[in-house]
C-alpha cells in the first residue's frame, strides 16, 4: 500500500464540491405536444447548467469524473511505495531506568511507551526493527531486524530495573548494529538531549512527580552494637510530611517511628544503634505514592576474622604493630596460613594463601618528614584518618610503584600496588626507632583500616549491603570456577559469573535480596536503590511526536508511484470521452 508524503493535497478534495454542484444545478427540459414543427427554425440542445437546485442525479458519468479527479489528487499527494524486498531499518533504544515505572501500572512512562510503540511503530509492516536496552551496559533485546510482532513480544524483557543507564552508549551501540540509514528512536522519561544526528528521534513519556525517597542506607559494626544510618529525601518543591518506620525483620517489631515535616529539596537522617547484631533491619516510607524507592533493607555486617602474621625483625616495631592489630578486634594473630602478612622487606609468604601484605621499609638513614598530606583520601585505607601530629622518619630517596596514598612533600610514605597474582601490597616508608607515630591515634586507625579492607577479601562478598549500581566483589576458593546469584523474591532470576584466581565481581543493578551460591556455601546480600537520580522526578518530561514514516534519511528504500494514478486517470478520461460521444441531447448516462 502506498504512503502519501504530501498531505496538503487533501485540500484538492474541495473540487468535488464543484462537481456535485454541477449535478445539483443541472437544467432539465420539459416535453410539450405541438401540432407541427414548421415554425421552429432549428432544434436546440438542452443546456446542462441552470440556476435552480434540483434533486441530485448520479449517473454513470458522474462516477467516472469523480474517479478522474480523485486519481489526480492522489498523484499530487506524492505516493511512495517500498521497493521490492526493501524494509525501513528502525532502531529503538529503551531507557531501562527504574524511574520509567513511576506513576503506577498503566500510567507509568513504560506503559505509555509500550502502547505508543505498538500502535504507531510496531503495527507498521514496513519496518525491520532492532531494540537496544540502555541499562548499565547496552544490551540487544531479541534479535536484529525483527518484525513488528516480534518486537512487541520482545518488550516483555523490558523490566526497567536499572540505575545507571548509559543512553548515549546504547545509542552508539544501536548505530553500530544497524544500517547507516536507520532511524533511531530513544524512548525515555528525560528531556531531549542535544544531538547533531538528525536520525535520532526523542520520545519522552515522563511526568514531573513529587517524591519522597530513601536515598542512603548504611550499616557498620561498632563494638558490640551495629550503627544503622538512613536518609529520607524530599524531592518536591514544597514541604511534605514524612511517615516512616524502622522494623526488625527477625521479630517484625517496630524499632522506631519517624514522622514530621521535611522541607522542600532537603533530607532527614536517622541513626540507630542496634544491639541485636544478627537482625536484619528494614526502613519503609508509608505515605509516598512512588513505591520503588520507599524501602531499604540492611543485613547483618559480615564479621569474618582476618588471620594476621607479623614477621618483623625489629622487636619494638613488631610489638607496636601487634598491639594495634589486637585493638581492631577484626583479626586473629597467627603464624600459619595467614590472610594478611605484615613484614619488613625481607618477609616472605606463600602468595597463593595471602589476601594482602604490608611491607614496612626501615630506612638506614632516615629523614624527618614534614607537611604530611593524604593523597588518597577516598581510599578505604586512608578514610577517616586523624591528622599526623608526630615525628615520621622515613627514607627520603624511596621510589615505590603503585598508587601513593600518603606523602610528605615529594617523599612517599604509604602506597599500594598489585603484583601479577592480583594480591595487593601496602608499602610503608617508616623508621620506627626515630619516630613516635605509633604513640598517636593515627597508628591504630591506620591498621584498623588496613585489616578492615583486607576482611572484605575473605571468602564471600566484600559486604552484605550495597547501593544499586555499585560493584559487588566476591572472593572464594581458587578451585571454584563459577558462582550463581539468585533473586530471593524471584528464584527464576539466576545469573552465573566466572571466578578467576579466587575472585569474581558483578554490578548491583537491581534492588532486592539476593543469595550467592559458591560451591556448598551460601551468602546473603541486600541491594538498595538509594539513587538521587532515579528518585528525583521533578525533571521528567513528556514530549511525543508522531514519527515520519518516510524521511530524507530512508528515502532510498522507497520509489515514487504517482504514475500509477496518472495512468488510471488518463484511462478514465478516454472512457469519459467515449461515453460523451455516445450520448444524446438531454440524456445522461
Amino acid at each position: 500500500m502506498p504512503i502519501f508524503t504530501n498531505p496538503a493535497a487533501i485540500w484538492g478534495t474541495l473540487i468535488f464540491l464543484g462537481l456535485i454542484a454541477v449535478y445539483l444545478y443541472r437544467r432539465r427540459s420539459r416535453n410539450y405536444v405541438v401540432s407541427s414543427l414548421m415554425f421552429f427554425a432549428k432544434s436546440k440542445s438542452t443546456a446542462e447548467g441552470g440556476q435552480k437546485i434540483h434533486k441530485l442525479q448520479l449517473p454513470l458519468i458522474f462516477f467516472v469524473e469523480f474517479l478522474i479527479l480523485l486519481f489526480f489528487i492522489l498523484a499530487i499527494a506524492n505516493p511512495m511505495s517500498l521497493q521490492k524486498g526493501q524494509l525501513v531499518p528502525l532502531t529503538v533504544v529503551l531507557d531501562d531506568s527504574v524511574s520509567m515505572t513511576a506513576g503506577g501500572e498503566g500510567f507509568s512512562p513504560r506503559s505509555q511507551a509500550v502502547r505508543f510503540l505498538e500502535e504507531h511503530l510496531f503495527s507498521e509492516k514496513i519496518y525491520r526493527i532492532t531494540i537496544v536496552k540502555a541499562g548499565r551496559v547496552p544490551t540487544l533485546v531479541g534479535k536484529r531486524d525483527m518484525t513488528g510482532t516480534e518486537a512487541a513480544n520482545a518488550l516483555q524483557n523490558w523490566d526497567c530495573r536499572s540505575v545507571a543507564t548509559a543512553i548515549n552508549e546504547a545509542v552508539a551501540h544501536g548505530i553500530s548494529v544497524s544500517s547507516e540509514d536507520a532511524v533511531i528512536f530513544v524512548v525515555t522519561d528525560h528531556p531531549k538531549a542535544d544531538s547533531e544526528n538528525e536520525n535520532i528521534k526523542w520520545l519522552s513519556f515522563g511526568k514531573p512527580l513529587e517524591n519522597m525517597a530513601i536515598t542512603a542506607a548504611h550499616r557498620s559494626a561498632s563494638g558490640r552494637v551495629d550503627r544503622c544510618f538512613f536518609e529520607f529525601s524530599n524531592f518536591s518543591d514544597k514541604t511534605k510530611e514524612l511517615d516512616a518506620e524502622i522494623i526488625d525483620l527477625s521479630s517484625g517489631s517496630v524499632i522506631e517511628r519517624i514522622s514530621g515535616s521535611v522541607s522542600a529539596k532537603s533530607s532527614r537522617r536517622a541513626i540507630l544503634k542496634i544491639s541485636d547484631q544478627n537482625a536484619a533491619i528494614k526502613a519503609v516510607i508509608k505515605n509516598d505514592a512512588v513505591a520503588y524507592d520507599n524501602e531499604a533493607v540492611l543485613l547483618p555486617v559480615i564479621k569474618n576474622k582476618v588471620k594476621v602474621a607479623i614477621r618483623l625483625s625489629d622487636a619494638n616495631l613488631a610489638d607496636a604493630v601487634k598491639r594495634a592489630v589486637k585493638a581492631t578486634e577484626l583479626s586473629i594473630i597467627t603464624n600459619t596460613e595467614p590472610d594478611l602478612l605484615i613484614c619488613d622487606d625481607n618477609g616472605t609468604a606463600d602468595k597463593q594463601q595471602l589476601l594482602g601484605k604490608v611491607v614496612i621499609y626501615n630506612a638506614s638513614q632516615p629523614a624527618f618528614i614534614k607537611e604530611i598530606a593524604v593523597n588518597g583520601s577516598e581510599h578505604q585505607i586512608t578514610s577517616d584518618l586523624p591528622g599526623v601530629d608526630a615525628l615520621w622518619a622515613a627514607d627520603a630517596n624511596m621510589k615505590p610503584r603503585g598508587e601513593i596514598l600518603i606523602a610528605g612533600g615529594l617523599v612517599p610514605l604509604l602506597w599500594i600496588e598489585n603484583d601479577n597474582n592480583n594480591y595487593p601490597t601496602i608499602g610503608m616508608n617508616y623508621c620506627h626507632g626515630s619516630s613516635n607515630l605509633h604513640q598517636t591515634n593515627f597508628w591504630p586507625v591506620l591498621f584498623y583500616n588496613i585489616i578492615d579492607w583486607t576482611s572484605q577479601r575473605l571468602s564471600g562478598p566484600n559486604n552484605s549491603n550495597f547501593r544499586s549500581g555499585s560493584r559487588v566483589e566476591f572472593y572464594s576458593d581458587r578451585n571454584l570456577d563459577k558462582i550463581s546469584i539468585t533473586n530471593k523474591d524471584k528464584p527464576s532470576e539466576t545469573e552465573q559469573y566466572n571466578v578467576q584466581n579466587g575472585k569474581s565481581f558483578f554490578y548491583a543493578s537491581n534492588s532486592g535480596l539476593y543469595e550467592i551460591t559458591a560451591g556448598d556455601k551460601n551468602y546473603n546480600i541486600s541491594i538498595n536503590l538509594c539513587s538521587y537520580e532515579e528518585s528525583d522526578l521533578t525533571k521528567a518530561d513528556y514530549k511525543v511526536e508522531l514519527p515520519e514514516i518516510i524521511s530524507d534519511e530512508n528515502m532510498s528504500h522507497f520509489e515514487n508511484v504517482k504514475w500509477w494514478f496518472i495512468i488510471l486517470a488518463f484511462i478514465l478520461m478516454l472512457v469519459h470521452q467515449w461515453l460523451i460521444s455516445r450520448g444524446r441531447a438531454g440524456y445522461a448516462f
